[in-house]
């Protein structure tokens, strides 16, 4: 298969005060600095709904995901960010679970606790959104990305289409 056949939602940009939305309406999520894949039975493909490349870590991730992840993950699409440089897929999202964001991390946490091992990761759920942003921008993410708790997946047609059910803000940069 050459394409994906749709593109993950972008987050829209948000404002700083998005940290004091409701924790029963909204979680958070670090925004990780990686390359956003989507991986099924059909390959591993990049949020521009491509397959991943050699150049880009394809046979480390390839390694990492082996048989027992499809095993543990069924028919699944499983949605994170690889981050080549230490090895490490995040997982965030299912985008064929017709759940709440809220059902999809629950099963996503299934399927990470059924495969184990140090080179996928979920990230830790916060109540305490000023409190996350500030513990993942020591950790050196990119910034964070706020989820309404009761949205669903949206499969978008084009790539960098911006949902208001997700909205990220990015740490600054020095220079």
């Amino acid at each position: 298969m050459d394409r994906l056949g749709f593109y993950p939602p972008a987050p829209a940009p948000g404002p700083l005060i998005m940290l004091e939305l409701s924790p029963d309406d909204w979680c958070a999520e670090p925004k990780i600095d990686g390359a956003r894949v989507v991986v099924c039975r059909a390959g591993i493909f990049t949020r521009h709904g491509t397959p991943l490349t050699k150049s880009k870590g394809l046979d480390a991730l390839a390694g990492i995901i082996g048989k027992d992840f499809f095993q543990a993950a069924g028919s699944l699409t499983l949605e994170g960010e690889w981050v080549q440089r230490i090895g490490k897929l995040w997982l965030f999202d299912l985008p064929d679970h017709l759940g709440t964001h809220d059902e999809r991390v629950a099963t996503l946490a299934d399927v990470v606790g059924k495969i184990g091992g140090g080179a996928l990761e979920m990230p830790r759920v916060y109540e305490n959104f000023p409190k996350a942003y500030a513990d993942w921008k020591l950790a050196g993410h990119e910034g964070i990305v706020m989820k309404r708790r009761a949205s669903r997946y949206r499969k978008c047609d084009k790539p960098g289409t911006e949902i208001r059910d997700w909205l990220k803000h990015r740490y600054c940069w020095a220079k």
